[in-house]
């Protein structure tokens, strides 16, 4: 087992909040996020997606990350394919189909994602790498090269 399971399986069995005063809180057009535990390498930011977003595929180049799968109607990508297909039908127990699923997203790996009519909500805990101290892993992006810029609001699906 690698630091970044055995990070991810400690913070999701303990739950500790190390919030930091700088930087807490991200606004970022249809996403809103918040970092509920900094420490060193390791960051736990929460993602709240507005209905209907799309976050085209990209790389974090500096953040080995899992994404933990939490509520909503969220289709996540790598590489093009559909991890999770969006739903909005719960399952036995009340909760989100995909909930508790986490899809592990290396530097090198394309990701990307939908939300659908209801948003959605998701964990990304992360081990940040090459020396870069954790900020908000938005700011460790590069897009696909025929893209200029991420833009969540002209992306929005219908």
């Amino acid at each position: 087992m690698d630091e970044l399971t055995r990070f991810k399986d400690w913070w999701l069995k303990t739950r500790p909040f190390v919030v930091p005063h700088d930087s807490s809180l991200i606004f970022d057009n249809n996403i809103r996020g918040c970092v509920l535990y900094r420490a060193e390498c390791w960051q736990v930011q929460l993602f709240v997606l507005d209905p209907n977003t799309n976050i085209p595929e990209h790389l974090h180049p500096n953040v080995d990350s899992f994404e933990v799968f939490l509520s909503g109607d969220i289709e996540f990508t790598i590489n093009g394919q559909v991890l999770t297909p969006r739903s909005d039908t719960p399952n036995f127990n009340g909760n989100s189909v995909h909930y508790g699923k986490f899809i592990r997203v290396s530097p090198s790996t394309w990701h990307g994602g939908r939300s659908g009519n209801v948003g959605g909500m998701f964990l990304s805990v992360q081990q940040w790498l090459n020396g870069v101290r954790p900020t908000n892993v938005g700011d460790d992006w590069e897009h696909r090269p025929n893209e200029n810029e991420r833009n969540y609001a002209d992306n929005r699906t219908v």
